[in-house]
């Protein structure tokens, strides 16, 4: 069996596994039973399940940032910029399923990415800075609202797996990035009134 082939099986027999039943719940037996190799396969090219898991997460995140660079080509501003990087996750979620489990999930191997890795959540902070250039979006922290943005996207993902969200796609992408935009446009009603604002008008040192 060559090498390569081997490798990208296991790749894929351990994406479908995590993402049906997360890290901690595959097994390595498992996932060699679901490439058809040896168990012993999997160590001659990963050091074990969490080496394994951090390689198949930055692969799925990877598409991901791909996905939602591509969707901010060309945008004019700051809040077509966040509407359309909440339709790009959706989409995500709905084009490839399999990958946006495994990134949505708990991973105990985050550890491993290597420092200065470029992932999902760079490109939200971006969006996150040009608001608060543009617009003044009432942001304190950056990485938290960039978090907030994430938390929400991802719960209502959530909830629509689940059924207790319907209706179609994009749809459900416009309400959440408005929901969203409701918040971090109060700094700049703020300053339409006149008053001072607050740490997040500014844009800070990076």
């Amino acid at each position: 069996m060559p090498g390569k082939d081997g490798k990208r099986r296991v790749r894929e027999a351990a994406l479908e596994l995590f993402a049906a039943k997360g890290v901690r719940g595959a097994s390595t037996r498992e996932i060699a039973r679901r490439a058809g190799l040896a168990e012993g396969t999997i160590y001659r090219h990963f050091d074990g399940k969490e080496a394994l898991a951090a390689e198949v997460f930055l692969e799925a995140a990877g598409a991901l940032r791909s996905r939602l660079e591509r969707e901010l080509e060309g945008t004019r501003g700051a809040e077509e910029a966040l509407r359309r990087l909440v339709r790009g996750f959706f989409g995500f979620a709905g084009d490839e399923p399999a990958r946006w489990r495994c990134i949505a999930d708990d991973h105990p191997s985050l550890r491993r990415i290597p420092p200065g890795t470029r992932l999902p959540k760079d490109v939200v902070l971006e969006v996150v800075r040009r608001g608060i250039r543009e617009k003044g979006w009432q942001v304190r922290d950056p990485v938290l609202a960039a978090a907030m943005i994430i938390g929400t996207v991802t719960r209502a993902l959530f909830f629509l797996g689940e059924g207790l969200l319907s209706g179609p796609r994009e749809e459900l992408a416009e309400k959440t990035a408005t929901l969203l935009l409701h918040g971090l446009r109060k700094g700049e009603a703020e300053r339409r009134k006149g008053g001072k604002g607050n740490e997040g008008d500014r844009v800070p040192r990076q």
